[in-house]
């Protein structure tokens, strides 16, 4: 049964509006004046409920997030974790799946970084986000995504960092990126009986990739208000692919999955121009999993993916952001069968439209969000607000509605256009470094 189609929506709606930004080793790490712990974090409570079909709550959960960041003259060590504790499993009378997911402890990121005069190295597990794409990134495929809380993932919970080395050496307003991972770390997923997942109720046995080929390097300039990025290399699409054996000429799960490696190149443009901001990405990947609502094929292609973005910031109407991405897959005959022909051509654009801004000095932020896949009968529509009660002290809501049309009523567009939910949640932060 497919499942890259949702964990690829699930890249989009989880992380937004704030996607990691990439770390700039260019800077001088400067020694912090005084004693002080460089920890901090968040303590928050919330609650989701699913309003689609089948009407349920979905969480009601104690989340803790911690952050490192430790610097001075001997580097910098930084890392990112957090735990969670989800009672509705366990209201909802889902024991099987409270067995794995209703206590979490997730270390995200944990790395050393020293920067010398024209070059920096990281080691440890980072995140490396080389997209400029906001909503619907095409090139950011180096950072393993967490989707076991669907599309409704805070930022916090989204991301997880490769296990690896990284360097960067700088040229001028050149930078020259090489990023191996030895560990690749694949998406987080759930199967079984849990609310989001996709496998019909079928169990399966992930599996750790001890395999230290995972490599991508990128060139950069700075150009006059822009940039320019060329980048390549072999990695993994973190979606798991169930394994199949036959029986009586019938497909069968095993009840295992496996992961694809696929090799990349890829093209990043940015341009300012006044209170705009140009973007666009390409990228021709070969043997990479196949998108689709209906598609129902394990079988990789090799496919094209183009993005055009732009966004427009006022400093009374807030922030626009507009992006527009095709995904071109060319005919395969490399499967056909006697009398057959292969798969055809086939040719998706995705849209997403984003506002946000701020009101009563800052204390007020608002968010809508609207993504159209593949044409107008597949839509999601996300509203979000939130509002500081103290400085350290937020209360949050969200709705989001989910509307797919797929003709197979197993395939996962189908699956997942019940999945319309609201969530408020508080939260409260702290720093022990302050």
């Amino acid at each position: 049964m497919r499942l890259s189609f949702a964990l690829g929506l699930s890249l989009l709606l989880g992380a937004l509006p704030a996607w990691a930004d990439e770390f700039d080793f260019g800077e001088d790490f400067e020694e912090e004046s005084g004693w002080s712990f460089p920890l901090r974090g968040s303590l928050g409570i919330g609650a989701g409920y699913q309003v689609g079909e089948p009407k349920q709550l979905v969480s009601l959960e104690l989340l803790s997030t911690f952050v490192l960041e430790w610097s001075g003259s001997w580097g910098r060590l930084s890392g990112e974790g957090d735990v969670e504790l989800n009672t509705a499993h366990w209201i909802e009378g889902r024991d099987d799946v409270a067995k794995e997911y209703a206590l979490v402890a997730i270390p995200r990121s944990l790395s050393y970084s020293y920067a010398f005069e024209h070059v920096s190295v990281e080691v440890g597990q980072f995140m490396t986000v080389w997209s400029t794409g906001d909503l619907i990134p095409v090139l950011d495929i180096l950072t393993a995504a967490d989707t076991t809380e669907g599309f409704f993932a805070r930022p916090e919970q989204y991301r997880m960092g490769q296990v690896g080395a990284r360097v960067d050496a700088y040229l001028g307003k050149q930078t020259f990126s090489l990023v191996w991972h030895g560990w690749p770390q694949m998406n987080r997923v759930v199967d079984g009986n849990h609310p989001y997942s996709l496998t019909g109720g079928l169990e399966f046995e992930q599996k750790y990739v001890w395999d230290p080929s995972e490599i991508a390097g990128r060139w950069s300039l700075q150009t006059p208000g822009g940039s320019v990025a060329v980048m390549g290399g072999q990695v993994y699409d973190g979606n798991p692919v169930p394994e199949i054996t036959f029986l009586n000429d019938m497909p069968v799960p095993t009840g295992e999955v496996g992961y694809i490696k696929y090799p990349f190149v890829g093209l990043a443009l940015t341009q300012t121009m006044g209170s705009l901001l140009l973007k666009s990405e390409v990228s021709w990947s070969w043997d990479a999993m196949a998108m689709g609502l209906d598609e129902v094929s394990l079988l990789p292609r090799d496919m094209l993916k183009a993005l055009v973005g732009l966004d427009y910031n006022h400093e009374s109407f807030g922030t626009f952001m507009v992006e527009s991405v095709l995904v071109f897959m060319p005919q395969d005959d490399s499967i056909a069968f006697e009398g057959q022909s292969g798969r055809e051509s086939e040719l998706q654009i995705q849209n997403a439209v984003m506002w946000s801004n701020q009101f009563f000095d800052d204390s007020l932020s608002i968010m809508v969000m609207g993504i159209l896949l593949d044409g107008l009968d597949n839509r999601v529509l996300r509203a979000s607000l939130d509002y500081k009660l103290l400085d350290d002290l937020i209360i949050s809501g969200q709705g989001t509605v989910i509307d797919f049309e797929a003709a197979n009523v197993m395939s996962p567009g189908a699956q997942i256009t019940g999945w319309d939910r609201v969530d408020v949640n508080l939260k409260w932060a702290w720093d022990l470094a302050r």
